[in-house]
């Protein structure tokens, strides 16, 4: 199977980047949504005002009797559009005030209703530019009040937030990504380092010492590593001093003495033994020195299942003769 490999630095620099862009989108979303929440709410209670004073001019002019010359009079000092109803829901002044129709008036059947109920109703439209207000007004023929204002909104502002908001975002993305590709950078060099020093001592080269540096989890895991090398280099030492000692030993004996493996190659062999082999040399397969033997044949039994040691008497001529015992394998190692 083919494996697909791509370095830290860029898999988390992305990740970095993605992080940050969620987090600026959420927060952008966020901040639009509450700033747009907040003109609405300005203009409502800039309109409410204004309302809220017609409502107390048009009463007393109820109470006058000259609401027909009052009417247009407050309507232009508030910049409002002015509709009163009666009880019933119908208004009692012209349907056109300021320039205005009342049956262009979005929602104005509900917020009507919302008056006659004893209810305020503000409603904003179109990013603030209208704004619908409903005011109960219990004096003598008129029950309600409706107004109607036109202002500057709130959208070219909106606009100018969200083109700050973009920028931001994408100022972010590019940060986030920059510090991810920072950060993984350097832990994968801290990372390489260790996988440095594990391909040297899967080489055997002990001598690669690894630097923590920084008392993190990767520092920890550069020190374990350390020693873990240090501990290694020693066993290693104490093997290579054994072995030299157990090869010195074989090399004062008489006797021939011969390691090989389970597909019948010379590990090891000491001088006697290449004085009475020919051809045999270490590392190379176990040659059939004698003709009248089979030498391959006796040293492949060694390697069976519960196979005790072997003994046998060969004479390659008729002035010598050798006893040759063969000690088997076993199930824990894999040299006869």
């Amino acid at each position: 199977m083919r494996t697909w490999s791509l370095s830290m630095r860029w898999w988390l620099g992305l990740a970095f980047a993605v992080i940050a862009a969620l987090t600026a989108v959420l927060v952008a979303q966020g901040i639009t949504k509450q700033s747009e929440a907040a003109f609405r709410a300005d203009a409502g209670a800039r309109a409410i005002e204004a309302s809220v004073a017609a409502n107390v001019a048009l009463q007393k002019a109820v109470e006058r009797g000259n609401i027909d010359e009052a009417l247009p009079t407050v309507a232009a000092r508030r910049r409002l559009a002015l509709f009163l109803f009666d009880g019933a829901g119908r208004p009692i002044t012209p349907e056109r005030v300021a320039q205005t129709e009342l049956a262009s008036i979005p929602d104005a059947k509900i917020a009507v209703r919302a008056a006659l109920e004893g209810r305020r109703y503000v409603e904003s439209y179109d990013q603030g530019r209208v704004t619908v207000v409903a005011l109960p007004m219990p004096s003598g023929s008129a029950a309600a009040l409706l107004t109607y204002s036109l202002q500057p909104g709130y959208g070219s502002t909106m606009t100018m937030i969200r083109d700050q908001i973009a920028s931001a975002v994408g100022w972010a993305i590019l940060l986030g990504g920059a510090a991810g590709l920072v950060i993984a950078t350097l832990t994968a060099r801290r990372l390489r380092r260790i996988a440095k020093a594990a391909q040297a001592i899967e080489t055997g080269d002990f001598s690669r010492r690894i630097d923590s540096r920084l008392a993190d989890e990767i520092g920890m895991l550069a020190d374990t590593f350390d020693r873990m090398r240090v501990r290694l280099q020693e066993s290693f030492n104490g093997i290579q001093t054994e072995r030299l000692r157990l090869r010195r030993t074989l090399e004062r004996l008489d006797q021939g003495v011969v390691t090989i493996d389970s597909e019948l190659r010379v590990e090891a062999a000491n001088g006697a033994a290449l004085r009475l082999l020919d051809g045999l040399a270490e590392g190379e397969p176990l040659p059939e020195s004698w003709p009248d033997f089979p030498l391959r044949g006796f040293c492949a039994g060694l390697f069976g299942a519960e196979t005790d040691v072997a003994r046998a008497r060969v004479s390659p001529d008729a002035d010598h003769y050798y006893t040759l015992y063969g000690i088997p394998a076993g199930e824990s190692f894999r040299t006869a």
